[in-house]
């Protein structure tokens, strides 16, 4: 996952949900729900960056 210009995470799309799963206890996460625990916040429809709730 590269963020902003800058390298987050790296990893197979399932080694990424695992390593969410896994570290923050979320059952089963989306790549969604990966992003947004990898990056601290989201992308809306337009590309804008979203903070996290």
């Amino acid at each position: 996952i590269i963020d902003n210009g800058r390298l987050v995470a790296i990893g197979t799309a399932e080694e990424l949900k695992q390593l969410v799963a896994d570290r923050d206890g979320i059952p089963m996460p989306t790549m969604e729900d990966t992003f947004i625990a990898l990056t601290g916040h989201e992308i809306n429809d337009e590309g804008n960056v979203v903070e996290a709730a």
